[in-house]
């Protein structure tokens, strides 16, 4: 067997089902609210994106904390330069958790009032999310509207020549708007898990 088909029985196991879909919304169990703004809404949290990278030891495997979870430290924005496909032995996953939480003032007579979230995480150059791998966990869903949106960025091809790509980067945006009655808030608090390896 050639070190391609090698790899590809490999990577089956995190890549069963893979959708070609680049984002993926999330709404909390029974929710139904509308993921829009409405003329009566005011923006009080746009929010920016804060960007995070995997910590790696001098042989470039991740270091995880105290909880035995890979550590991701602040990072400035990534500058997008490719990164030279290559083949290797697939080692263990491992999960990236991300939480996002936001939470507006209370609705007035200006109108309904909206918060933001965004968490974006690079992996680097070694490793590459598999996007399918992923699942979001709600622990808050007050207010008009909330959900949580998971894209994918930075695909690089895992197999020279196959066309294979999957994503290094994940942005994660989580979002709220109060309710519809005078004082009352919106809250969004969830964690989204995706699993990560090296190739």
């Amino acid at each position: 067997m050639n070190r391609g088909l090698c790899f590809l029985s490999l990577l089956g196991m995190f890549v069963i089902g893979l959708t070609f879909t680049n984002s993926v919304y999330s709404q909390p169990p029974n929710s139904g609210a509308s993921d829009g703004h409405t003329s009566g809404d005011e923006n009080t949290h746009e929010g920016v994106e804060n960007y995070w990278t995997l910590k790696t030891d001098d042989n470039g495997k991740p270091i995880a904390n105290s909880e035995g979870l890979p550590q991701w430290v602040r990072a400035d924005p990534p500058k997008d330069e490719p990164s030279p496909p290559k083949v290797q032995v697939v080692v263990a996953a491992q999960e990236a958790v991300v939480n996002v939480s936001c939470r507006t003032t209370p609705t007035n007579t200006s109108g309904r009032k909206t918060c933001n979230d965004y968490e974006v995480h690079q992996l680097p150059p070694d490793y590459v999310f598999a996007e399918n791998e992923k699942r979001t966990v709600w622990h808050s869903d007050i207010g008009s509207s909330n959900f949580v949106n998971v894209s994918f960025e930075d695909y690089v091809e895992v197999i020279p020549g196959s066309g294979y790509k999957l994503p290094r980067r994940m942005k994660v945006h989580g979002h709220a708007r109060s309710g519809n009655g005078y004082g009352e808030r919106g809250h969004t608090n969830a964690t989204v898990y995706c699993r990560f390896f090296k190739y």
